[in-house]
């Protein structure tokens, strides 16, 4: 019953992916099912929509400092618990995960001191 539901909302979740490839999303509404079909659709890790969640869920444990690396691990967990529960919020999964990992305590792109001139400079990053 678990696939037939996973394949369900993947199907109807496909057409926005595939148009949402790199849009803003809302983190407190994004569930898995758009997570997995838009790794599904580009064959790729959907990192744009990860960078949103990792910042919505940042902020709202009170981490200020951006640690790229940690998308490494978070983004396949996620994916992986998000595959399982296609109706559950992504930020909700992500949270506890991110929880677990060491928190950065400072680097290059720290919210509470990083000027935005800087994030203008390195649009790659």
């Amino acid at each position: 019953m678990k696939k037939w539901l996973l394949c369900c909302c993947l199907l109807l979740a496909l057409p926005l992916a595939a148009q949402a490839e790199d849009e803003k999303i809302d983190p407190a509404n994004y569930i898995c099912a758009e997570f997995v079909a838009q790794g599904a659709v580009s064959q790729d890790p959907p990192v744009f929509q990860a960078l949103q969640i990792d910042g919505y869920v940042s902020s709202n444990i009170g981490y200020t400092v951006a640690d790229p690396q940690a998308i490494n691990v978070l983004v396949p967990q996620a994916y992986i618990m998000c595959q399982e529960q296609p109706t559950a919020v992504v930020a909700e999964i992500w949270e506890p995960l991110k929880k677990k990992l060491p928190r950065p305590i400072s680097g290059e792109w720290e919210a509470d001191v990083t000027k935005c001139r800087a994030y203008n400079e390195h649009p790659e990053n």
